[in-house]
């Protein structure tokens, strides 16, 4: 059997509780060093608004951290907008968007951005050697082990009948022993999965991301990492001062903040770091919340810097669906089809959306009506970029039998 393409791995893990039509001008520099900054009064301000924000959100939380109603959501988010009204008076909030059920997006006078969005229980709202490296960056999450305890349940398993790979780490087993050059030695836990881990994600052929996502129409998807924000890595000089604010070449910061003080990146991320290590023909998996919204603008991202296909979701989607769909495409790209080949990118997730259902049926959404099953109703879906395009990407290049 002749292989011949050779593949780089990069799983990432992330289970934390969580442009369109403009023209722009400018031109992107090539010395990151002539970029815009912050100050460390700057920096106290964003901090002075998020935790503003931060306390109002309390009040509508249960107990372990999730909103109590969700029907209560578009309520939180009106008292949210006045008080960010009264630090627009104050001079420290420049504008913001809000995307009514979404999130909420704060532009800073100094330019820092700010993402809230509400935290909804059970949502992802996340020839040489072939590196394989798996980012836990909330490994122990509570809410992650109580999805995982739904697996005993006769629908699921009858589902992953056959299949031992619904964990990332059994993907990446599994991917490792398809091909002998694959290789799965590196594994960056919880807060280990920082922003600069990502800058040299281009590095890699094969990315998954599993974990929590968040939207704006202002700033489209966003991922969320593992890594707290820190006020020195921020100021001048620091690693991320530049990534933080906008610079005049870019629509939105390739990095921002979440209500949590969480870092999370944004599609300018990639665009600017892939830019310098272009991807060659890769795939990559987005297992989070919003990952394909916006007309997949994070995902083109990667399209256009050297990726071949992207695995991402509409909206936001269930830790089960997308558990059971990561594990059915995966398995099925390391399985040989009826020709001795192995099967392509659009063909697995053929197969898992008739293996799964083409929408996913473990959400809110779906248990309130079930009948929404039964239409084409809007529900979230996992997307492959390009859209309407039939992908012959394969984990593993066979000459098949005629």
């Amino acid at each position: 059997m002749n292989r011949k393409i050779i593949a780089i791995v990069l799983t990432i893990v992330l289970l934390l509780g969580i442009g369109g039509g403009v023209v722009w001008h400018f031109s992107r520099s090539d010395n990151d060093d002539n970029g815009k900054s912050i100050t460390g009064q700057e920096y106290d301000d964003s901090e002075k608004v998020r935790l503003g924000v931060k306390d109002i959100e309390k009040r509508y939380l249960n107990s372990l951290g999730y909103m109590k109603n969700t029907s209560s959501v578009n309520a939180l988010f009106d008292e949210i907008c006045e008080y960010l009204e009264e630090q627009k008076k104050l001079g420290l909030v420049d504008d913001y968007t809000r995307d009514d059920g979404v999130s909420i997006y704060i532009e800073m006078k100094s330019g820092i951005g700010i993402l809230f969005s509400p935290k909804i229980y059970g949502q992802r709202r996340s020839g040489s050697e072939l590196k394989i490296a798996t980012f836990e960056p909330a490994k122990d999450d509570a809410l992650a082990n109580d999805i995982l305890a739904t697996l005993a349940t006769f629908e699921i398993q009858s589902i992953l009948k056959g299949m031992t790979n619904h964990s990332v780490s059994k993907c990446s087993e599994m991917i490792e022993e398809l091909e002998e050059n694959y290789s799965y030695k590196s594994s960056l836990l919880n807060d280990d999965v920082t922003v600069e881990s990502l800058k040299t994600i281009g590095q890699y052929k094969i990315v998954i991301w599993e974990g929590h996502g968040g939207y704006n129409s202002k700033v489209n998807s966003a991922l969320i990492t593992g890594e707290k924000r820190d006020k020195s890595k921020e100021e001048k000089n620091g690693i991320y001062s530049k990534d933080i604010v906008k610079q005049k070449w870019e629509k939105y910061p390739r990095v921002s903040v979440t209500n949590d003080g969480y870092y999370y990146v944004t599609s300018e991320f990639f665009n600017h770091y892939l830019e310098k290590n272009k991807m060659d023909n890769s795939l990559i998996y987005l297992g989070a919340c919003y990952s394909g919204c916006g007309d997949g603008i994070l995902a083109k991202s990667f399209l256009s810097n050297g990726a071949k296909a992207v695995y991402a979701y509409s909206d936001t989607v269930s830790m089960i669906y997308e558990m059971l769909m990561r594990s059915c495409v995966f398995d099925t790209l390391c399985s040989e089809n009826p020709n001795g080949g192995y099967y392509t990118a659009t063909e697995a997730l053929n197969i898992a959306k008739a293996r799964v259902n083409k929408q996913d049926c473990y959400s809110v959404a779906a248990h309130i009506n079930p009948l929404f099953l039964l239409f084409d109703s809007g529900l979230t879906e996992l997307l492959l970029f390009p859209l309407d395009e039939t992908n012959d990407f394969r984990l593993v290049e066979t000459l098949e039998r005629v």
